[in-house]
């Protein structure tokens, strides 16, 4: 999973002003909500409304996870800095996930309401309803994301 020529360092910026770095990584991007990662390279520009970004720590030899959502990402030579109006906590993936069923309810109470508000835009969503339809559908994703990928969230100091 090494490979020099992209490693960098990393600083995501957050709404809640509490950093996360990562002095030695590799950064991907997800490239289609499935198991394809685009690895990014040096000089890159890029935002999202909502995405998950896989950080392989060069140091500890570990992989972590973190959803973004309304980022964006400059990767000027070494250096990656990403900054979400959002906050940030950063996951890794386990084998037994113990909360895999919680997620799986609580995507499927989700999706109820999606599909519930999806069916009321026919007669026209109130402003409030709009917001909440795109709030819902980020935390779709995010849930969808867990269980794909079966996440648990990290404590901070197993990763800085």
């Amino acid at each position: 999973m090494e490979n020099k020529e992209n490693n960098i360092s990393l600083e995501i910026n957050t709404l809640s002003n509490v950093n996360i770095s990562f002095k030695n990584c590799l950064l991907y991007f997800n490239v289609d909500d499935e198991y394809s990662w685009k690895l990014i390279n040096k000089n890159s520009l890029a935002s999202f409304n909502t995405t998950i970004i896989k950080i392989y720590d060069l140091f500890k030899k570990r992989t972590f996870f973190c959803f973004l959502n309304n980022a964006s990402v400059v990767i000027n030579n070494n250096k990656a800095t990403i900054n979400t109006f959002s906050h940030v906590n950063v996951y890794k993936e386990v084998e037994n996930n113990q909360y895999i069923n919680e997620y799986k309810n609580i995507y499927k109470d989700v999706s109820a309401k999606i599909n519930y508000l999806n069916s009321a835009k026919n007669i026209g969503l109130k402003l409030d309803e709009s917001v909440k339809l795109n709030k819902l559908k980020s935390i779709q994703y995010e849930y969808k994301m867990k269980i794909l990928f079966s996440l648990v969230e990290c404590e901070r100091d197993e990763y800085e």
